[in-house]
């Protein structure tokens, strides 16, 4: 698998954890670290540390499709993936219930 389709797999991995684990928690929130260590390719792996899971979250964020409780930075200082909570957006919602096309970078068996 090449890593394109390899971080495509770990975003739609991401937010189905969002949907799944969300759904069972008050308000939705799922805590980043959570997302790190749910999220996996074809092949079982997980994100290649922090950093890789945090730019995954990014661009989540990045195309609306998931929201952060309170603020990243705290102090002056960004708040470390264990301090972080995440939940899907009406656009994330709408993305898993396949209401709107798919979203180049994400993975998604319609373009297969």
């Amino acid at each position: 698998m090449d890593e394109q389709k390899r971080l495509e797999k770990l975003r739609r991995s991401m937010l189905t954890a969002v949907r799944i684990i969300g759904a069972s928690k008050d308000g939705g929130w799922v805590g980043g670290a959570v997302l790190a260590d749910t999220a996996k390719d074809d092949h079982g792996q997980k994100p290649a540390g922090d950093e890789q899971a945090i730019s995954l979250i990014g661009d989540l964020q990045a195309w609306g499709l998931i929201e952060e409780q309170g603020q990243q930075v705290l102090g002056g200082e960004k708040k470390s993936l264990r301090h972080r909570q995440f939940r899907l957006t009406k656009k994330g919602w709408s993305l898993w219930l396949q209401e709107i096309p798919p979203i180049a970078g994400i993975y998604d068996d319609r373009l297969d």
